[in-house]
């Protein structure tokens, strides 16, 4: 089962869970790498990624990104991110 950028957009219109598989397929190594270098743990990466598939779920449709690989890592990036300023900002109350 190796589907292309195009396929998996299908896949995700027609509402299709096999879209979750084929997107963990293709670029969930890619993905978690990314998290785990923004996060430094592998633990908060792969929940980042898990994160990711569900907002790339409820945001296509109506969005329709190809190609797919910079619309996730965007997605990736931007929730590891903001798991990094929860985490600083919860470290920043503890000491006060």
């Amino acid at each position: 089962m190796n589907f292309d950028d195009e396929k998996i957009i299908e896949l995700y219109n027609a509402r299709s869970e096999t879209a979750i598989e084929a997107t963990q397929q293709r670029y969930g190594a890619y993905l978690t790498a990314l998290a785990r270098a923004v996060t430094g743990s592998e633990q908060d990466a792969e929940e980042c990624v898990n994160d990711t598939y569900l907002r790339a779920w409820q945001s296509i449709p109506p969005a329709c990104p190809l190609p797919l690989r910079p619309y996730l890592a965007r997605i990736t990036r931007n929730i590891a991110l903001d798991r990094i300023d929860r985490t600083g900002a919860q470290k920043r109350a503890a000491g006060s």
